[in-house]
């Protein structure tokens, strides 16, 4: 029987290193490994579909289905998890000791749609009522 051959794109992320290393083999693929950093996969599989399988950021996917793009279907792996509670880093300087101090501050992020940044968002909308402008 032939093999399915599939192109997968990911971060060596400790959840998949027995896949990476081949001490799993998934049944039925030949599986191409990629190792590329987030920022790389996510701009070549958004804009040039190189790979089969990758991992993808949320938002960017949430924001292309909804505006009707549907070339990918999320499936429910998580292959990176972190507390995004420990994301958050503020200037001690600033008198800033709780998250309702940030209210009026200038808060920085490389991208608006980055998912770790949404997840923070929404902690802080929903743990401390602290809105984006407020």
């Amino acid at each position: 029987m032939t093999k399915l051959f599939l192109t997968f794109a990911c971060p060596p992320y400790d959840r998949i290193l027995p896949l990476v290393c081949g001490l799993i083999q998934p049944k039925g693929i030949n599986l191409n490994y990629l190792p590329l950093n987030v920022s790389e996969m996510f701009w070549r599989q958004l804009r040039h579909e190189e790979f089969d399988v990758s991992e993808c950021s949320l938002s960017s996917y949430t924001m292309l289905r909804s505006q009707g793009d549907d070339r990918f279907i999320a499936i429910p792996v998580f292959t990176s998890r972190l507390f995004r509670h420990a994301s958050i880093y503020v200037n001690t300087r600033r008198g800033i000791v709780s998250p309702q101090d940030l209210k009026g501050k200038v808060v920085g992020l490389p991208e608006y749609q980055i998912t770790a940044a949404v997840w923070i968002r929404g902690m802080l909308q929903d743990e401390y009522g602290f809105f984006p402008g407020t």
